[in-house]
């Protein structure tokens, strides 16, 4: 029998809460527990799938180039006016 310890003893894994949440029922049968075991291996592959896309996605961003920002201290930049960013117009 496994043993746990908590902050004030040692319990036994029957007494552990999550072990009772995600046991399967006392009272199941053979259909409800083949039932059961096809729901949890989709779940899981499902999972795995989640998993290598992230994965994926990880390995993409390590490849793409990052944005580097410099924050220059003591640099006065001045900002162009709406007409000095547009060019004069020319009569046709």
């Amino acid at each position: 029998m496994l043993k746990f310890k908590r902050a004030y003893g040692v319990y036994d894994a029957d007494e552990d809460p999550l072990t009772k949440a995600i046991a399967p029922p006392a009272d199941e049968d053979s259909k409800t527990r083949q039932i059961r075991l096809a729901q949890e291996a989709e779940a899981q592959r499902r999972s795995d799938a989640i998993d290598e896309e992230l994965e994926r996605q990880r390995q993409a961003e390590k490849k793409t180039p990052k944005c580097i920002r410099i924050l220059l201290l003591g640099v006065y930049v001045q900002i162009p006016s709406a007409a000095q960013l547009t060019p004069p117009c020319r009569p046709e």
